[in-house]
């Protein structure tokens, strides 16, 4: 904005200010602990898919051909 001249009145910048409103006021109502919490749980859930895949992948690929 500072760079470029561009006013605040810029459809970009004024859509970018309402996704951002927006987002705070999603924080804002559900709080902070939620969201971390659901944040935790996809993060356990990707680590504990990764490590399935690593098992199965290490145990096909140690059986004996038949």
């Amino acid at each position: 904005m500072y760079l470029t001249d561009a006013s605040t009145e810029d459809p970009v910048i004024e859509a970018a200010g309402a996704v951002q409103t927006w987002l705070v006021r999603g924080v804002d109502s559900l709080g902070v602990w939620p969201l971390l919490a659901i944040l935790a749980a996809l993060l356990a859930t990707t680590v504990g898919l990764r490590i399935l895949v690593r098992h199965n992948m290490f145990r096909r690929s140690t059986r004996p051909s038949d």
